[in-house]
């Protein structure tokens, strides 16, 4: 079993841009008295800081638990999946540079109604990354394409020590959600 957490200096830049945010705002708001449009637009913003900081303390909460049974993931957002209930897995890149360069992961399980979602903030993202493909691959998930590449550039999923997919798998050309607006951790985009 291991336990893993957003450690407090992977939020804290978060946390300054949700006060930050709010303290402009919610500042210019109060004190230049505004009204008009310009008070719900400076109200909206002022909301949507706060709830990104609310959505900040939460993963600060959040301690995600790994062990041959499945994942759980503690906090205010509980959820706990066995690996034998998980049919749907998506680990995507998004940049925050032009370049590719500079970004998260996001891994997202999903299985039976329940979902459990974590980003690569969280200590040793590559461990949990490994147990949770090697569950996907006894369960037999085949993964879209972007999850595939984003799986490769982790090396997991490379044949290697027994991580690899059998050959007749092929990754998915989409997940049927729409557009995925992701890139591959390469910048090979998809």
């Amino acid at each position: 079993m291991s336990e893993h957490r957003y450690p407090s200096q992977a939020l804290r830049g978060d946390y300054i841009r949700a006060g930050a945010g709010m303290a402009v705002c919610g500042g210019l708001l109060f004190a230049a008295g505004l009204d008009g449009i310009a008070f719900y637009i400076f109200t909206a913003l002022t909301v949507l800081f706060a709830y990104f900081g609310w959505r900040t303390w939460l993963r600060g909460a959040t301690v995600v638990t790994v062990d041959d049974e499945g994942i759980t993931s503690s906090g205010l957002m509980r959820a706990k999946l066995a690996w034998h209930d998980v049919n749907q897995v998506k680990l995507r890149y998004f940049s925050t540079r032009r370049n590719r360069q500079d970004g998260w992961m996001q891994l997202s399980l999903k299985g039976n109604g329940r979902a459990v979602r974590l980003d690569s903030h969280i200590e040793r993202f590559d461990a949990v990354a490994h147990r949770v493909h090697e569950a996907a691959v006894t369960q037999r998930i085949e993964f879209n394409a972007t999850t595939a590449a984003n799986f490769a550039a982790l090396d997991i999923g490379q044949d290697r020590g027994g991580w690899g997919r059998p050959s007749e798998w092929t990754a998915a050309e989409g997940d049927g959600d729409g557009p995925d607006h992701t890139s591959v951790r390469e910048g090979t985009g998809s």
